[in-house]
């Protein structure tokens, strides 16, 4: 819990969005054509999974616990992941002919 001005959360953050980044794209484009009702919901949720998986990685690396590092790179990833899948979702999921 303690301050480490050198440790901003920068590292974690890139690591975390590089760790999920083929994942999910790979996920959402097997998931493609599959015209689920929500497509959006369907890929923030593959999103907060495979950024959640993404920080267990990360955390398991990482041995800052300071608070603001978590939020940036550690929380902040999971909602990037959220956002990132809620919009692959719209795209690829849902059918081509909406």
């Amino acid at each position: 819990m303690v301050s480490w001005p050198t440790r901003v959360g920068l590292r974690c953050l890139l690591l975390s969005c590089l760790v999920a980044a083929w994942p999910l794209a790979v996920m959402a484009i097997m998931r493609r054509g599959s015209d689920p009702v929500q497509p959006g919901l369907t890929g923030a949720a593959l999103g907060a999974a495979i950024g959640a998986a993404s920080w267990v990685l990360v955390d398991l690396n990482c041995p800052v616990a300071y608070v603001p590092h978590l939020l940036l790179g550690h929380v902040l990833p999971l909602l990037l992941a959220m956002l990132a899948g809620a919009g692959l979702g719209q795209r690829f999921i849902a059918l081509r002919g909406r």
